[in-house]
């Protein structure tokens, strides 16, 4: 089954971090411990955790799950 998730990158702990790959797009998200349902992020977005100014977003879809 295919389930959406939210995969924040903070590029400003990544030095010359390119977004154009979606699978290291996808492990830095990991390592930083920012993959969200989408309740999760929407949680995460109304409570102040994340700052669009400093963060890179993809929604992608998780046959893994």
């Amino acid at each position: 089954m295919k389930e959406m998730r939210v995969y924040v990158v903070d590029v400003r702990k990544i030095e010359g971090f390119v977004h154009s790959d979606r699978e290291s797009f996808r492990v830095y998200a990991e390592e930083q411990g920012t993959v969200y349902t989408i309740e999760g992020f929407e949680n995460a977005f109304n409570e102040g955790e994340i700052y669009s100014d400093f963060q890179l977003i993809k929604i992608l879809y998780n046959d893994n799950i």
